[in-house]
């Protein structure tokens, strides 16, 4: 395809002088990250090694800032192409993002600039409409979760997961690539993987009281004594001085005033007598607890969530107790020192089960086995109804309502339990000779019987 030639992108504000003191502040805060050992944004957990300001100058389209990241114990490099523009809208026919478009169409199909799968596109703007934003952003971040291309247009275009907004701005995006295409229509394939690269990052630094700046403030008051405002205040000057001339800003070319105060300082170091490494004590005693018998049985469950009823029906079904009074007993083991339960978001997990199981196992007998076996049986027969759904809509199954009654935590914990009774049987002591086994063997018997 070839090359359509992109003009200079400006705008009203940045004639007026506005978008050039936008633009300078924008490149200020990835040079105060830089000076920071910050993380730039779209490229997480890589630190910059420099910026390029202008990148007109080296063959760039999108030409306001190209940001350098590198990982100094590897061979890794990625970079952000960087378009500044203060005001703009995500539509067909705004002639801003038209040329937004056409240079970053131009980069992103130049191999020996851009490298796809590993460097990005950031449209970088100031104050946008809510549902501007939104919708935007919500459709390139699915761009960037989809497998295929096919799954992606789906998601926009299924009535129940997107909007007409959505919509409104893939449309957007479609019709200014065809224009960056020489009037060519973009396959849908093109598409996508162009989505994928880029990103949209709202920065309000147009404003005294922003966000933003008061972020930077902030960062940069932990390196000096001065005051922070003066200190943002050097670095654009220093950002405005270098964008004169396009010049490249790195760690190596700054002023030593600069330098010097975001030197590394030296870390405090804990002293020995504070570090050296406790002597570890005994392991617990399960067995000798208030609630061993309850802690058996969640052993035996090894793991549920709290918030669905059908696996607090189980519980109670286990048990013989009211789910409430049960779990009330799991907290207070929960407090214990080197408890054996985990609780996050409702979901209890049991950790070193064959430790517990073979501390525990004798408090297991053949009333326990059977309500055990019944309740594994119904759980794992359940049939997830997302298989009603053609496939192209499985990805879609909660919002059609098609889950499972019971949760996917005691589904696992129920299975690891048969596998532990198949083959760790000895450890349940007060259980009838070969019940255990037996239980396991019958229950994964039923679970399969007339299985499709």
């Amino acid at each position: 395809m070839g090359k359509k030639k992109s003009k200079k992108l400006s705008n009203p504000f940045s004639t007026g002088g506005g978008g050039g003191h936008f633009e300078a502040q924008v490149q200020a805060s990835f040079v105060a990250l830089m000076l920071t050992a910050g993380s730039a944004p779209c490229i997480p957990n890589l630190p910059i090694s420099k910026i390029k300001l202008q990148g007109k100058f080296a063959g760039y389209d999108t030409d306001d800032l190209i940001i350098f990241v590198e990982k100094p114990s590897s061979n890794q490099k990625q970079k952000i192409l960087g378009q500044i523009k203060h005001t703009i809208n995500i539509t067909e026919k705004d002639s801003i993002f038209k040329d937004v478009i056409q240079a970053a169409w131009n980069d992103f199909n130049n191999d020996s600039l851009f490298s796809k799968g590993i460097d990005v596109i950031a449209l970088i703007t100031g104050p946008l409409s809510l549902s501007d934003i939104n919708d935007t952003r919500t459709i390139l971040d699915w761009s960037r979760q989809s497998e295929t291309a096919e799954e992606f247009f789906k998601k926009v275009e299924l009535t129940y997961f997107s909007s007409r907004g959505k919509q409104n701005k893939l449309q957007a995006f479609r019709t200014n690539l065809r224009k960056a295409n020489n009037g060519n229509a973009v396959s849908d394939e093109a598409l996508f993987e162009f989505l994928k690269h880029f990103h949209v990052l709202g920065y309000d630094l147009d404003l005294i009281s922003g966000v933003t700046l008061s972020l930077l403030h902030s960062l940069l008051g932990q390196y000096s004594q001065e005051n922070a405002s003066f200190l943002w205040a050097r670095i654009v000057d220093e950002v405005q001085s270098t964008n004169k001339n396009a010049g490249t800003i790195s760690l190596e070319s700054l002023p030593p005033d600069l330098k010097v105060i975001f030197a590394q300082k030296p870390y405090a170091v804990i002293p020995d007598e504070f570090s050296k490494p406790q002597i570890s004590s005994a392991k617990p005693d399960w067995n000798q607890l208030s609630y061993s018998s309850d802690l058996a049985i969640a052993n035996l469950l090894g793991s549920w969530n709290e918030q669905a009823k059908s696996d607090l029906d189980i519980i109670s079904q286990l048990t013989s107790k009211d789910s409430a009074s049960w779990l009330a007993n799991m907290r207070e083991i929960l407090h214990q020192p080197a408890s054996p339960l985990i609780l996050r978001n409702g979901k209890w997990h049991v950790t070193a089960r064959i430790e517990l199981w073979q501390q525990l196992g004798a408090r297991l007998f053949d009333d326990n086995l059977d309500r055990f076996k019944k309740s594994a049986v119904k759980i794992l027969t359940e049939r997830d109804p997302q298989f009603d759904l053609p496939i192209e809509e499985r990805f879609a199954a909660s919002v059609y309502g098609k889950v499972s009654a019971y949760s996917p935590e005691i589904r696992k914990g129920m299975a690891e339990s048969l596998a532990l009774l198949g083959n760790k049987p000895n450890y349940l002591t007060h259980s009838s000779q070969h019940k255990p086994r037996m239980t396991a063997v019958v229950a994964v018997r039923e679970i399969l019987n007339n299985a499709d």
